[in-house]
């Protein structure tokens, strides 16, 4: 038994009941051991939230970053439209992590909710400053009308939210054409040969 195995079933357990409702009996006889032989390894079932949070937290942030790193020096398009749909398909097709972060972000143990909320807001103020980066860039070749930019980034931030729970809650299937048709009306409105006739 390692305390990767717990996390697992921790994160299980913890996406499916939440924190409050999960016990380490549950936890520990999901991958075979008595509840004391937790302890090994996690002082306490808030030691292992916090640590199933944290592999979590990683797991998101290094998902965020080799999206940017994998089109590096593609059109700002490209870029975009690769955030937008990878961040929708990711979380479609991962029920567990998707249901986890819910739990995570709008269940929190009272104790551990600022931390949540600071660690995620950090990640998707990396992302945002990233985007903004990539929405300048086009301005600057003409590809995005003027605007501002933080007006940018907020339509951007809707629409890939709203894309996740399209494909989540109404349970559409991730369609690369679906995608393309919702981001080239997207991209319409923003471009500049759009608005400037």
């Amino acid at each position: 038994m390692t305390a990767e195995e717990l996390k697992k079933a921790a994160a299980s357990i913890f996406a499916e009941k939440g924190y409050e409702a999960a016990t380490l009996s549950e936890i520990a006889s999901a991958v075979g051991i008595k509840k004391p032989s937790i302890y090994a390894h996690f002082s306490s079932k808030e030691a292992l939230f916090q640590a199933v949070w944290e592999d979590l937290a990683a797991d998101y942030r290094k998902f965020v970053e080799d999206g940017l790193k994998s089109t590096e020096g593609e059109p700002p398009e490209t870029r975009l439209f690769h955030i937008f749909k990878q961040y929708g398909a990711h979380f479609a097709k991962h029920a567990e992590v998707t249901k986890l972060w819910t739990r995570f972000l709008m269940y929190p143990p009272e104790n551990m909710k600022d931390r949540i909320e600071s660690e995620m807001l950090e990640i998707e103020m990396f992302l945002m400053r990233n985007v903004a980066a990539i929405f300048q860039e086009g301005i600057g070749r003409g590809d995005v009308r003027e605007g501002k930019i933080e007006d940018l980034v907020a339509a951007f931030s809707c629409l890939r939210e709203g894309y996740l729970l399209w494909l989540k809650f109404l349970k559409m299937p991730d369609d690369e054409q679906k995608a393309r048709v919702l981001w080239n009306i997207f991209w319409d409105g923003i471009g500049r040969k759009q608005n400037e006739g």
